[in-house]
């Protein structure tokens, strides 16, 4: 909590210092900035961070919550869908608290404005202020929630998971689930909430989580890749892992295919998988490639 309240608040200044100097070696009024001018770009970043921080959290709180087990956004896109929800409110919010701390900057009267223009004249200024807001929170942002994601995620180690599984099989004890016998499967099986059975056809890595191919189904699930392939060799398993992000198992395959002097394998859900070039040997050993 400490170390997000000095982030957003050293950004939140920083951002300010920044356009304050730019203010001051190229004023906008073409004339020599005033206290008000170098003032006005700190009001503006504090009032940026007030509207968009709590924005950001609500977003992004909602994608991992509701959105992952169907599909994952870059984050990159889910900061700046806060900054343009958060633009709305800051595009009447920051003209008027200018004004009425009298900081300059203003270049319309509305009170003498007709409705069409009015109209057109918010319109215009949203855009603006979206435009603005949007490239200053991703910049300002993208690396230290990128970063603290990593750490979260990897602060969760296999015995973490193993609680968790452990936790949701006593919870119930009469009822016996798809994860009744867990001796025999990966730990990570227990941590989604599908149906997927124990048929693994493929486990890609996608960023912090692995997307999981079975007969049944599949599913994103928060475990490293690295992990979930250990656990899949210690069950001897006749998977392979056959990229730096795939691994894949044989009763999944449809077709092994020649590919960029190595090969493309096609599973049963449609999935094109690249083999690396060097796990083309792995592949050309493990008796996978059928021939005539």
């Amino acid at each position: 909590m400490q170390k997000a309240l000095h982030h957003h608040l050293f950004s939140a200044l920083g951002i300010g210092l920044i356009f304050s100097v730019t203010e001051f070696i190229q004023p906008s009024n073409g004339t020599s900035a005033e206290f008000r001018d170098l003032l006005r770009p700190f009001v503006f970043a504090i009032i940026i961070w007030t509207f968009t921080l709590p924005v950001t959290v609500i977003i992004l709180d909602a994608h991992e919550k509701y959105c992952l087990q169907y599909f994952k956004l870059p984050l990159s896109i889910l900061l700046a869908l806060s900054a343009f929800i958060a633009s709305f409110p800051l595009s009447f919010l920051i003209p008027w608290l200018i004004a009425t701390l009298e900081l300059g900057g203003l270049e319309r009267n509305l009170s003498v404005m007709n409705i069409d223009l009015y109209e057109q004249f918010i319109f215009t200024r949203y855009l603006k202020v979206t435009a603005i807001v949007t490239v200053i929170w991703v910049l300002a942002n993208y690396h230290w929630y990128k970063t603290r994601q990593e750490r979260k995620d990897t602060s969760r180690s296999p015995k973490d998971h193993v609680n968790e599984a452990n936790q949701t099989e006593t919870n119930d004890p009469g009822i016996k689930t798809q994860f009744e016998n867990t001796t025999k499967k990966p730990t990570f099986l227990s941590l989604s909430k599908k149906t997927l059975g124990s048929d693994i056809y493929l486990i890609a890595a996608e960023q912090h989580y692995i997307r999981v191919v079975t007969k049944l189904g599949e599913d994103m699930i928060l475990y490293r890749f690295s992990d979930a392939v250990r656990e899949m060799e210690q069950l001897n398993s006749a998977g392979k892992q056959i990229h730096r992000s795939f691994w894949v198992h044989p009763n999944g395959i449809v077709k092994i295919e020649p590919q960029n002097r190595s090969y493309q394998i096609r599973l049963t859900n449609d999935d094109v998988i690249p083999v690396s070039r060097s796990s083309k040997a792995l592949v050309d050993q493990s008796g996978w490639i059928k021939t005539d």
